[in-house]
This record gives structure tokens, C-alpha cells and sequence, in this order.
């Protein structure tokens, strides 16, 4: 193998094709990702539809939001839904739809 001059005094070994050093290996999920995209399902349940008041224009009154946790993860996607439609929508465009248009893990209604 040929070794070539580093900074330092040392030496540096090039790179074969394909070769990893350093990171995580091949296939092992992010964990930080996961662990946020928990905490802030967590969250929206914990908030659900909340209370809040509206001024004369209809715009909510800041400060008068509260969480309520009616309705968990769905109640919460309903009002941003409702209030910031452009972020559900970019929200929808991120998640996983079959050829059905139904998500993996659907919400059943019925029950």
C-alpha cells in the first residue's frame, strides 16, 4: 500500500474505492432522528386540539393557547391543519403514501 506524506511528520494511506473510515456503519438508521421524531409525536398528543381564543380579525390571540390533549395526534394535526395550512401540507408531502393513498399505520375511525 502506498503511504503518502501527512502534516505532522505522519502519513496518510489514500482511500480504496468503497472504503469507509469514519461515521456510522452502512444501514444502521440515525438515531437522533428517531428519538425527534418521537419526542414530537409525544407532543402533538400531549397538546390534542387545543383551547384558544380568537381577536375581532380571527387571528388566535397569543398566549391564549392551551393544551387540551382532546383528540391526541389527530386532534393536533386537525387544528394545524385548520390554522397553518401550508405546514400540513408540506407535512403531508413528507409522508409515506401506498399507491391507495393510505398511509402505513392509517387511522381507523370506526373503532
Amino acid at each position: 500500500m502506498k503511504k503518502i506524506p501527512g502534516g505532522r511528520g505522519g502519513e496518510l494511506t489514500p482511500f480504496e474505492p468503497g472504503e469507509r473510515r469514519v461515521g456510522r456503519p452502512a444501514g444502521v438508521p440515525n438515531k437522533t432522528t428517531r428519538v425527534l421524531k418521537e419526542a414530537g409525536i409525544l407532543a402533538a398528543e400531549i397538546v390534542g386540539f387545543p383551547k384558544f381564543k380568537r381577536d375581532k380579525y380571527g387571528d388566535i390571540v397569543p398566549g391564549s393557547v392551551q393544551a387540551t390533549g382532546k383528540d391526541g395526534l389527530i386532534g393536533y394535526l386537525a387544528f394545524v391543519a385548520l390554522n397553518e395550512p401550508r405546514a400540513y401540507l408540506g407535512f403531508l408531502g413528507a409522508c409515506p403514501f401506498n399507491r391507495f393513498g393510505r398511509t402505513c399505520g392509517e387511522y381507523d375511525s370506526a373503532k
